[in-house]
């Protein structure tokens, strides 16, 4: 549940500050176009600065440009060498929030 912070059934509070509102947002809106969701969520509350959780079926690791500290889970199929794969990630220059 999104919702107060301050109420114990709350899950997800709002997210931090209104830049890193802005920068979810724009994230969101960027895979919504270019990724698969893989279920509707609805979309982010300005006014609250409330974002519930979104996930999206990547095409590739590359796809994620950035890190993100929200409630956004990015889904990637592989198959094959696993070391492929970690090197890939690896050269992606982040990795706390994979």
């Amino acid at each position: 549940r999104v919702g107060d912070p301050a109420e114990w059934q709350t899950d997800i509070g709002p997210v931090i500050d209104a830049e890193a509102f802005d920068g979810l947002a724009s994230h969101i809106e960027r895979l919504s176009r270019e990724a698969k969701p893989l279920f509707d969520s609805p979309p982010p509350d300005r006014a609250s600065r409330r974002i519930a959780p979104h996930a999206f079926e990547v095409a590739r690791i590359a796809d994620v440009r950035q890190e993100v500290f929200g409630p956004v889970l990015h889904v990637v199929r592989w198959r094959g060498d696993a070391q492929a794969v970690i090197d890939e990630v690896n050269a992606l220059g982040y990795g706390l929030t994979l």
